[in-house]
């Protein structure tokens, strides 16, 4: 394993390339340039070698100089099943490349993976379409300041997520939510948090939620959205098992009617 190698090298501004050609057996590559402050390009085959690993965890958390994740990066790590917190508050970075994850069909954990990148503009449409054992988008994109809209089908292929919570928590500038985002992830259970403190969202799709009938927990949802003028009559119509929305309107300060109904 790598865990933790290279992390904190705060001086360090670009890796060799080549750097773990030979490494072809190890599986870990856990916070290895954590917190290298300075670290600005990523060679495109770092990682061409390392075909038997299974998370990179935290390997770029915290990276705040690195501008851009080369499209190939992971293309011979198929085995990967975690991501957790990869590019965590990478605050440079603009884009996500189309394809990134494509070859990563074990990948189950997507948590933290983009939190805090606050110069991220746009995720591509089909980030996770090959995605299809993940079961968690736990905080992936919270924080992340400049993203404005969110691709439709982003998750259409994620049948088995379960946990949304966070998701999209804090992204100040996000102003739309697509009508079917989560159409077909009717395995999930919790989206507490996942657009909370979302400033600029000014609408909530009416049949949002209306296929996630195992859901339990809608608590903070939309917490703190202040420009959110209205809430659709049957927004948890069909989510039978919801057990707590417990703020889940809190400091909507525009909204100024409650649909009637709407809890029945």
């Amino acid at each position: 394993t790598f865990i933790g190698t290279f992390s904190t090298c705060y001086r360090l501004s670009i890796i060799p390339v080549g750097l773990f050609r030979n490494n072809v057996d190890v599986v870990n590559f856990n916070s290895t340039f954590y917190s290298c402050t300075s670290l600005r390009i990523i060679p495109s085959n770092l990682f061409d070698a390392c075909t038997k690993v299974v998370a990179f965890d935290s390997a770029f958390s915290n990276c705040t100089a690195l501008t851009a994740i080369p499209i190939d990066l992971f293309k011979y790590n198929t085995l990967v099943t975690s991501f957790n917190n990869t590019f965590n508050s990478c605050r440079k970075i603009l884009t996500i490349p189309t394809g990134l994850f494509d070859t990563c069909t074990a990948a189950i954990n997507f948590g933290y993976t983009f939190i805090g990148c606050t110069s991220l503009e746009a995720i591509p449409a089909n980030l996770f379409k090959y995605n299809t054992n993940a079961t968690s988008f736990y905080q992936t994109f919270g924080g992340c300041y400049r993203l404005e809209t969110i691709p439709a089908g982003l998750f259409d292929t994620n049948i088995k997520a379960t946990d949304f919570a966070y998701l999209f928590q804090s992204c100040t500038s996000l102003w739309s939510i697509p009508v079917n985002l989560f159409m077909y992830n009717t395995e999930a259970t919790r989206f507490y948090c996942t657009f909370n403190g979302c400033t600029a969202l000014q609408e909530i799709p009416v049949d949002l939620f209306r296929y996630n009938v195992k859901v339990g927990d809608f608590g903070n949802i939309f917490s703190g959205c202040l420009s959110l003028i209205s809430i659709p009559q049957d927004i948890f119509k069909y989510n039978v098992n919801v057990t707590s929305t417990n703020y889940a309107f809190s400091g909507c300060y525009s909204i100024n009617t409650i649909p009637a109904g709407m809890l029945d």
